[in-house]
């Protein structure tokens, strides 16, 4: 009898689990009005009709979003048309770029053809575009929002406190998030995350672009407090106090000593601006306690600014991090150009007058990596190229290629181009051809 009263609440979750069926709900900014999103024919005519019918779900839906522009409207705070915001349940898909003539999902790299856009005419623009909610309960897994364009978020709500996250906003513990092919772009926040805003569980960044988001505190582009993995994402033009591009912090559930909490794989980071610390990325703290512990793997960096120090990447003198395999040229601060005081590099080639000083020995090189606009190597004779330590090879952490494994070396570059070519990985983003 104990038995089968120990194993009674594992089939109740069994249960459970089978009964949560996927619905696939439809959109399109044309549909007519009354439809009940079933099928492309019958669509909803706008998200938010769609993110109900998620909410009222008891599975982890899927929402299917035509090419086209939708705007928010449904009212954290009914008084305010500013808190009008797509609310999205946890456990629900969002794509856009669909073709609803032929049924056929967006090709590979398309963020642009469906825009959740925050204005709202002449009331202004929504403090957040996107609102990620908390779990509905313990089985719900991350929100996940797919091909879409984030834009024009405000979130200088001082009076109501939305001043956070004007892009994508995961203001709840219990929530997780991840964007696959998504483009963030001009949102802006009066004080922390202008693009992305994410006190949360766990964030996954794949495929994305962070572009001319603005932030007043901390992190211009995202600010995030969680554990997270970013893979093939870009950083550009963002600004902010802190952290132009990103910021990182430990995350608030408990970790065991030496877990990592930030993994950041083959991405790159180009003019973004602090006027304080961390042009492009910032890890606030004080020292291995309190700092992220994070890993930064085959990335490039260039063209950031700081207006005091760390014109690429500031963390805290005693915290734990470590980059490799990585590019960091023609950043500037007054103090410390490249990075701030006791950073530890390797196997990297790091701007300065001198080399800069390996944590592992003399592995650093300071030769000019030849880079395009677009941060790729410019030139065969790029001392950059086949020059990554195979003893720190990226992993596909986020499958990039979507084949399923993620127990692999990092298989495509920043161009979607093969990865590996060569003796070795070539150092940075891109691989040369």
């Amino acid at each position: 009898m104990r038995r089968s009263s120990a194993l009674a609440p594992l089939a109740v979750i069994a249960l459970a689990l089978a009964l949560r069926a996927q619905n696939v709900w439809h959109v399109r900014s044309d549909a007519l009005p009354g439809g009940d999103g079933s099928s492309w024919s019958s669509a909803f005519d706008s998200l938010d009709s769609a993110l109900s019918a998620a909410r009222a779900s008891v599975a982890q839906d899927e929402i299917r979003i035509a090419r086209g522009r939708y705007r928010p409207a449904t009212r954290t705070n009914p008084a305010d048309p500013r808190s009008a915001t797509f609310l999205v349940p946890s456990g629900t898909k969002l794509q856009g770029g669909w073709n609803p003539f032929t049924n056929a999902p967006p090709p590979a790299g398309l963020a642009v053809a469906t825009q959740l856009d925050g204005g709202l005419g002449s009331v202004g623009a929504a403090y957040h575009v996107v609102t990620i909610e908390m779990f509905n309960q313990p089985t719900d897994p991350r929100a996940e929002l797919a091909n879409l364009t984030v834009t024009h978020g405000r979130a200088n709500g001082v009076a109501s406190g939305d001043v956070d996250g004007g892009g994508v906003y995961l203001p709840a513990a219990t929530s997780s998030v991840r964007l696959d092919t998504c483009l963030v772009v001009g949102n802006s926040a009066a004080r922390d995350g202008g693009g992305l805003y994410a006190y949360c569980i766990n964030v996954q960044l794949k495929w994305s672009r962070f572009a001319d988001n603005q932030a007043g505190g901390s992190g211009g582009g995202a600010w995030v407090k969680a554990s997270t993995f970013l893979s093939g994402t870009s950083f550009a033009r963002n600004s902010a106090t802190d952290g132009g591009g990103y910021v990182g912090l430990k995350p608030f559930i408990p970790t065991t000593a030496g877990t990592v909490h930030l993994r950041i794989n083959g991405c790159r980071f180009k003019a973004n601006e602090a006027t304080n610390l961390g042009g492009a990325m910032h890890f606030p703290g004080t020292g291995i306690n309190n700092a992220a512990n994070y890993r930064i793997l085959n990335c490039t960096f260039s063209d950031n600014q700081a207006g005091v120090a760390g014109g690429a990447l500031s963390g805290p003198l005693g915290g734990v991090g470590w980059i490799i395999n990585s590019i960091l040229w023609g950043d500037s601060a007054p103090l410390d150009s490249e990075l701030t005081l006791g950073i530890p590099v390797d196997y990297s080639i790091v701007d300065g007058p001198g080399v800069y000083p390996g944590s592992v020995g003399a592995t650093n090189m300071n030769f000019d990596p030849l880079l395009n606009g677009d941060q790729s190597l410019a030139s065969n004779t790029s001392p950059a190229i086949d020059a990554s330590s195979g003893l720190f090879t990226p992993q596909d952490i986020l499958d990039l290629d979507g084949d399923g494994i993620t127990a692999e070396p990092l298989p495509l570059d920043m161009a979607r181009a093969p990865r590996l070519v060569g003796n070795a990985m070539d150092l940075g983003a891109y691989e040369h051809p």
